[in-house]
């Protein structure tokens, strides 16, 4: 059986993973006002950041619609694929699984196996990761959704932000809510669960959260072969020093260091610094750093 495998962009898989296992991707948009452009195509991260420093209108984002779901399943029904299998932003987070269960309902052709990820950005793109995976090596149709829910209960996710403004902006604070307006110049280290986006704890400075985000790996995965990577949003320094101490403390079997895309950024702001991990099955082989 040929099983293509869809994403969308607020996956931020590095572009190598997405070309290599033939990945298709529906883009997210972003609304500057009136203007609508789509994630990851229309806008580079460099400019989107620019234009997000310079102030003024601050953008929203608009999840992908039906219509874009439906056309990427028959763009694949076209291509030969015998079924589909999307892995996709949480449900918790925005409204793009709810559109890609809506397209489905209305596909005529091959089937489509939904899978939230209950995360976003390599939260996401690992699970997406294991399905690629399951796919190169042969996987049946439940084989491949089974692999990347397996890893989506394994993930976890936390970030540190210079500021929670941007959250607040998009609406997307959830229990971090009352943390703004007393913030001061503490430094929130928030998760991405279930329930969405919530608050870990707050320190001084932003070295302090970089290192407790590093000891809670150490401490979660044990020992074990770890997965990990490092997302940030035009903080290129600070991600590479932060896989290098992931790299020095955990046995890492893969370590990826890539940019939040414009879409994510979007809630985030620059300078946010993220780590998603989960242990490996498999034994360790070897250490590499993708950006």
């Amino acid at each position: 059986m040929k099983i293509a495998l869809l994403t969308d962009s607020a996956a931020g898989l590095p572009e190598h993973l997405v070309d290599q296992y033939r990945i298709s991707v529906v883009p997210v948009y972003l609304c500057f006002g009136n203007q609508m452009v789509r994630d990851g195509i229309d806008l580079s991260p460099a400019d989107f950041y620019h234009r997000l420093r310079l102030g003024g209108l601050h953008p929203t984002t608009a999840a992908p619609s039906a219509g874009d779901f439906l056309a990427a399943f028959e763009r694949l029904r076209n291509d030969g694929a015998e079924a589909i299998v999307a892995v996709l932003l949480g449900s918790q987070l925005s409204a793009t699984f709810e559109a890609a269960w809506q397209a489905a309902q209305l596909f005529n052709g091959p089937p489509v196996r939904l899978v939230d990820s209950r995360s976003v950005s390599m939260g996401t793109g690992f699970a997406v990761l294991a399905a690629a995976r399951a796919i190169a090596r042969g996987a049946c149709l439940d084989e491949v959704v089974a692999a990347a829910e397996a890893v989506r209960e394994r993930t976890q996710v936390r970030f540190t932000l210079e500021t929670l403004e941007y959250l607040r902006r998009g609406g997307r604070i959830g229990a971090a809510a009352a943390w703004v307006g007393n913030m001061l110049q503490l430094v929130p280290i928030l998760a991405i669960t279930e329930a969405g986006i919530i608050p870990v704890t707050r320190v001084r400075t932003k070295s302090r959260a970089v290192r407790m985000m590093v000891e809670e790996v150490v401490t979660a995965t044990a020992g074990r072969p770890t997965i990990a990577a490092v997302v940030h949003a035009e903080a290129h320094d600070e991600a590479e020093q932060l896989a290098a101490q992931l790299q020095a403390r955990c046995k890492c079997n893969e370590l990826y260091i890539t940019g939040l895309t414009p879409v994510l950024g979007a809630h985030g702001g620059p300078g946010t610094l993220g780590i998603g991990w989960y242990h490996a099955d498999e034994p360790l082989i070897s250490t590499n750093f993708f950006s």
